[in-house]
């Protein structure tokens, strides 16, 4: 059983480890295109995810929309803080219909995020080789960017019982946390660069 948990556990850092190897196929002039793609694709399955793997999910559990609304605010806000908090990049700066499944809902939600979880490790790697840096360390700094979902998906687990009591609310949150990370990322650097309707129609795709 404990290996099973782990194997469960590891996915969505294999997803990610997956995506990273797009890295040692592209070219550099391909790179960028490709790279707004996956954030397309990300984009489009992140805001699935919260919607059918978050927040419908949360609504059907808690019919108080004041627990609801505060968690989505509050995902995006301690996104907003560590947004202004963390040194990094903004694209484009130079500044610091659903059908029905037969898959159990924990099954969806694991193929949300390690379908996310691929193109996020080519959103990492793929920028990173193309600003002089090796293939090989641009696949072994995307890939080890998913192992914080294993870990942490280990402290939610011993943390079980106290978050099952407020599973709503934090189903809510990441929901929050997840568009924010969309709109202020992810849709930003899809449509930055040369017009191409690519990136428009991963995001839907």
């Amino acid at each position: 059983m404990v290996m099973i948990m782990w194997l469960r556990l590891l996915i969505p850092f294999f997803g990610t480890t997956l995506g990273s190897t797009v890295v040692f196929f592209v070219k550099n002039k391909q790179s960028e295109l490709l790279s707004r793609c996956f954030s397309g694709i990300a984009s489009g399955v992140m805001v699935a995810a919260s919607i059918w793997s978050l927040l419908i999910p949360a609504m059907n559990q808690e019919k108080n929309i004041l627990v609801i609304v505060p968690g989505i605010f509050l995902g995006a806000l301690l996104l907003l803080f560590l947004d202004c908090i963390v040194p990094h990049m903004h694209p484009g700066t130079n500044e610091e219909e659903r059908k029905e499944s037969h898959f159990k809902k924990t099954t969806k939600l694991v193929f949300a995020v390690t379908l996310h979880n691929i193109p996020e490790g080519a959103i990492l790697s793929l920028p990173l080789k193309s600003n002089d840096c090796s293939k090989h360390k641009a696949f072994w700094i995307g890939s080890l960017s998913g192992i914080v979902e294993p870990i942490f998906g280990y402290v939610t687990i011993l943390f079980s019982n106290w978050i099952l009591e407020c599973l709503p609310f934090c189903l809510s949150f990441a929901a929050g946390a997840m568009l924010f990370v969309v709109v202020e990322e992810l849709v930003p650097e899809m449509a930055q660069g040369k017009h191409s309707n690519l990136p428009t129609i991963s995001f839907l795709f």
